[in-house]
């Protein structure tokens, strides 16, 4: 066993020395390799370097080349192209110069005709100036009639409102009961058509609204009697506190009010349109060369 022992240790030994061994030759093939790569990627970039310059001098000197045979063309295209353009501009010029006179003298003549039709029309505008003033003081005289008038309807215009207006204080002071949607409407149209409120409306409602006081009243009553006798009775039925009414259509009152002020806007209207018309009818009557459009 002893024996075996120190083999295996001398075998381990060996073994060891022979892996150092190795690995030391790894490490000195590795840094031989690196320097050797080192040297060639060196050498390579001075290859590129020299085949750069090579190259760059071979561009420069066809980029010179190219460059002088292009500027020598050029110099001949150009000075060949300016005594064309020369050529070509002086025929322009002669035919500018021909066709501007052509243009001077239409124009000289355009301008005599313009002088003769600005004197016709400063002197037809003259009779249209002198027209119109005269139509301008008659539309003054109308509208001072017109304004008079106006002033004088809206007098009338507050004077009625005045009386309605007192007439619907005498109304309600005589009438304590609260009036209605129904019943407003009603003394809104007969202020309109002209004729005395019906107070009979206001005692019908009155009286409605008691018979119907009355009737929750007894309903009330014998729901409570049942109530305490234990019998079965319907809940009466409950009404708001205030009284109020179905909504009107447009909530606009009748249609006789709202087409008042419309037909005086339109009566007013037609009327100046129809006297401005006929000042029209008749200057054009009187001189047909204004040709005014009413």
């Amino acid at each position: 066993m002893r024996l075996k022992k120190e083999t295996i240790e001398e075998k381990q030994t060996k073994m060891k020395g022979d892996k150092a061994q190795y690995l030391s030759m790894m490490e000195e093939e590795r840094v031989q390799s690196l320097s050797e790569i080192a040297e060639l990627r060196k050498e390579l970039v001075a290859e590129l370097t020299r085949c750069d310059e090579r190259y760059d001098e071979e561009i420069g000197k066809a980029s010179t080349e190219a460059f002088q045979r292009g500027r020598d063309q050029g110099f001949a295209d150009g000075q060949s192209g300016a005594n064309q353009e020369n050529e070509l501009s002086a025929q322009q010029l002669t035919i500018t110069i021909q066709r501007l006179r052509a243009e001077e003298e239409a124009l000289r003549q355009r301008l005599l005709s313009v002088d003769r039709e600005e004197e016709k029309d400063a002197k037809s505008l003259t009779k249209q100036l002198s027209s119109l003033s005269a139509l301008q003081r008659d539309l003054a005289s109308g509208n001072a009639q017109a304004k008079a008038k106006l002033d004088e309807l809206e007098r009338a215009d507050s004077a009625e409102r005045a009386n309605v207006l007192f007439e619907l204080r005498s109304l309600f002071s005589n009438n304590p009961t609260p009036f209605t949607h129904h019943a407003l409407l009603s003394v809104v149209d007969c202020l309109a058509r002209g004729v005395p409120f019906d107070a009979s409306v206001l005692k019908k409602e009155r009286d409605e609204e008691l018979r119907l006081l009355e009737e929750e009243k007894t309903a009330v009553g014998l729901w409570a009697r049942s109530t305490a006798y234990n019998t079965f009775s319907t809940f009466p039925p409950i009404r708001p506190f205030f009284r109020c009414d179905e909504p009107h259509s447009l909530n606009r009152g009748p249609s006789v009010l709202l087409k008042i002020g419309e037909e005086d806007e339109e009566s007013q209207t037609t009327a100046l349109q129809r006297r401005y018309q006929q000042a029209i009818s008749q200057l054009n009557a009187a001189e047909p060369t204004l040709a005014l459009v009413p």
